[in-house]
């Protein structure tokens, strides 16, 4: 997900003064990442936006669809895979001390794995222990 920076203009441009300067407002305030309100006798009327707000919008409405079925996951325990949050744009890098930190601190244990496996209670606090991996030393199924 790239992330882009807009801001909402503060000042308003009247539509017959947005009519004389719009290359002046194009320029200044559009390239600029600058949405510009346009009002008509005072009252807004419309916004001036600056190239990719659109896709922005896009992905804040996809989020915001998106938003329910996360937040039921979570509160429901429910683990999502990685690939399905990258679907919803949610992106991070793997950081296995910070997940075992994590899992040290939490007031839960793990009962089950993910085959539906019964698993031995936790006796002392996990450990991340790099390991490097030999591509030769794979087994392909064949």
């Amino acid at each position: 997900m790239k992330t882009m920076k807009f801001i909402i203009s503060q000042t308003s441009v009247g539509r017959r003064r947005l009519q004389n300067e719009l290359p002046r407002v194009i320029e200044e305030e559009i390239e600029e990442g600058i949405a510009v309100a346009i009002t008509r006798h005072g009252d807004l009327d419309a916004y001036l936006v600056p190239p990719g707000f659109k896709d922005l919008i896009e992905e804040a409405d996809h989020l915001r669809s998106s938003l329910p079925i996360l937040l039921a996951a979570a509160q429901a325990g429910v683990a999502l895979p990685s690939e399905t949050l990258a679907q919803y744009g949610i992106t991070a890098e793997f950081d296995w001390q910070r997940l075992i930190d994590f899992v040290n601190a939490a007031p839960i244990e793990l009962e089950f794995g993910e085959d539906g496996e019964r698993l031995a209670p936790r006796t002392s606090p996990l450990a991340h222990h790099h390991m490097d991996e030999d591509d030769t030393e794979l087994e392909y199924a064949g």
